[in-house]
C-alpha cells in the first residue's frame, strides 16, 4: 500500500472515529433523561465525547508530509497541531472524570449528612481551573519553541560521505523545557484520579467513576507502552512509523508513516 496509502488508511480510522464520537453524543442527548446517565452528567459525558473528536483528529496532522502538502508554514502547523489536539482532547476526556469523582466522593464523605449540593456549574469551575495550568504551558511552548517540520540526515555513504537517506520529522531545541512539564502536570493529573478511584471504590455503581477512571488509565497505559517504542524508532528509522489506533472505545491515538527519501550512489 505504500507509505502515503497509510496516511490515507489513518485518515480514514480518524474520520471513523469522528462520526463514531458524532452519533454517540446524539444518542447520549436523546437519552440524556434516563437516570443511570442522569447521574453521570450528560454535559460532561458530552464533554469527553469532544475530547475523544479532538483525539482523533490528531491523526491527521501526524499523517502530514511533503508529498502532501509541500509548503513548511503549513507543516509547521502540522507539527503543533498534533500536541494541542492530543493534550486538550486529553483534558476534555480526563477531567470531567476527575470531577465528577470528586463530587461522589464529596457527597458520598458527607458524614454529618448535612444538605449539600455540587452543581455542574461548580464542576466546570474545577474543570477550567484545573485545566488552566496545562493550557497555559502549551501556550508558552507554542511561542517559545514550537516544533517546526526539518529534514535531517538519516544515513551518509561511508566511503564518499554523500548523503543517501534523509527523513522529514518534527523538531524542537527545548522539549525538556516545554513538553516535560505538561507531561509532569497531567502525570500529577493521574494519580490524582486513580486516589480518587480509590476513596469511591464502595460508591453504588451506578454513581462511581472510578472504574472508567481505571479504564483510561489503562489505555493511557497502553499508548506509553505502544507509542514510546514507535517514537523511538521513528527517530532514527521514519520508515517504521506505522498506523496505530489502539482499540479503546471512549480515546483514541494514533500514528503515521512520515516520508524517507533515499539517494541512490
Amino acid at each position: 500500500m505504500g507509505h502515503t496509502g497509510l496516511v490515507y488508511f489513518s485518515w480514514f480510522c480518524s474520520v471513523f472515529l469522528v462520526v463514531s464520537s458524532l452519533w454517540l453524543g446524539k444518542w447520549i442527548w436523546q437519552h440524556r433523561n434516563i437516570p443511570i446517565i442522569n447521574a453521570s452528567s450528560p454535559l460532561f459525558l458530552l464533554h469527553m465525547i469532544l475530547g475523544c473528536i479532538l483525539e482523533a483528529l490528531a491523526i491527521i496532522p501526524l499523517g502530514m508530509q511533503e508529498n502532501i502538502i509541500v509548503d513548511q508554514g503549513s507543516l509547521n502547523f502540522a507539527c503543533m497541531a498534533v500536541p494541542w489536539l492530543v493534550i486538550c482532547g486529553f483534558l476534555l476526556v480526563y477531567a470531567p472524570l476527575l470531577v465528577m469523582t470528586h463530587r461522589i466522593y464529596q457527597l458520598f464523605s458527607n458524614r454529618r449528612m448535612a444538605k449539600m449540593a455540587i452543581t455542574n456549574k461548580v464542576l466546570l469551575t474545577w474543570e477550567v481551573l484545573g485545566s488552566l495550568p496545562v493550557l497555559g504551558l502549551l501556550v508558552f511552548w507554542q511561542i517559545y519553541d514550537p516544533m517546526i517540520w526539518v529534514r535531517s540526515t538519516v544515513a551518509t555513504d561511508s566511503s564518499t560521505g554523500l548523503v543517501i537517506a534523509t527523513a522529514g520529522l518534527c523538531a524542537a531545541n527545548n522539549l525538556e523545557i516545554t513538553l516535560v512539564p505538561i507531561l509532569v502536570f497531567l502525570g500529577l493529573g493521574i494519580v490524582a484520579g486513580i486516589y480518587m478511584a480509590w476513596l469511591t471504590r464502595n460508591a453504588p455503581t451506578e454513581y462511581s467513576q472510578g472504574r472508567y477512571i481505571s479504564a483510561n488509565i489503562v489505555m493511557l497505559s497502553e499508548a506509553l507502552i505502544l507509542g514510546v517504542p514507535i517514537i523511538i524508532l521513528s527517530s532514527s528509522n521514519p520508515v517504521s512509523r506505522c498506523c496505530c489506533v489502539p482499540p479503546a472505545s471512549w480515546q483514541s491515538k494514533g500514528c503515521a508513516s512520515k516520508e524517507t527519501d533515499s539517494i541512490e550512489i
